[in-house]
């Protein structure tokens, strides 16, 4: 098995116990919120700490702006390794850009429902 292959087999692994409960110790800080320009939907950054043996995440969601974040049921479109620089903001009403520094990826869908996103590594990040 490649080590892309056992990474990904560990990601979904980890999400499936996460789902039935089995961690709970998980503390979900929100970083940024933004809405989009129409009012209809919500860009959030969240960074997940679980632990001292876990690693932190960093993740980006969308949802419908009638909807309230909810971390634990919450779908991710963009979840990095780490604490990461990220920087999500809307381009458009149906556009997001999200550039971050480099990191193992775990989650990078281009879209979500109507909304394209479009994703940029920067080596030297300005924050």
């Amino acid at each position: 098995m490649t080590r892309k292959c056992k990474v990904a087999f560990a990601f979904m692994l980890l999400m499936s116990c996460r789902k039935a409960g089995m961690f709970s110790d998980c503390s979900d800080d929100l970083i940024w919120e933004g809405m989009s320009p129409d009012r209809k939907y919500v860009l959030s950054v969240v960074e997940r700490n679980c632990g001292a043996t876990t690693d932190y995440s960093t993740l980006v969601s969308l949802r419908s702006a009638d909807q309230p974040l909810s971390l634990e049921r919450q779908k991710w479109v963009h979840s990095l390794k780490g604490r990461r620089y990220v920087e999500a903001q809307w381009t458009g009403a149906r556009s997001v850009g999200v550039r971050h520094e480099p990191a193992d990826v775990f989650a990078n869908q281009k879209r979500w429902k109507d909304v394209d996103i479009v994703y940029s590594v920067v080596s030297n990040p300005d924050h």
